[in-house]
């Protein structure tokens, strides 16, 4: 799961090195590239990406961090929930079952 979350920051660090482009094809259909227009086409649109500052890039892995943490919160809780339910589904079998043969020799002694 820590690899999901770390996802983000890679990709906005390789999303600030390269330009975006806008091509049209001799076909006349456009693709978008990160790389410039091949032969045969022209570029309609460069984009240079956004420069992220480095309080951005703090900020960025600060919320990482913290959607960690939650994450982690959120699968204890989840864990000890189920752990609770399968407790009382336990304790529901036991009591459909009725009593065990040695309560029910204690009770007919008496």
């Amino acid at each position: 799961m820590r690899h999901w979350l770390a996802l983000p920051l890679v990709l906005l660090a390789f999303s600030a090195t390269a330009d975006v482009y806008k091509c049209r094809q001799p076909n006349g259909s456009t693709e978008i590239s990160n790389s410039p227009c091949t032969g045969g086409s022209s570029t309609v649109k460069t984009v240079a990406d956004d420069v992220v500052s480095e309080e951005n890039r703090r900020q960025a892995e600060r919320n990482v961090e913290q959607m960690r943490i939650d994450a982690e919160k959120l699968e204890a809780s989840r864990r000890a929930d189920q752990a609770i339910e399968r407790k009382q589904q336990e304790e529901q079998r036991q009591q459909a079952s009725g009593p065990s043969p040695r309560r029910f020799r204690i009770a007919c002694a008496h």
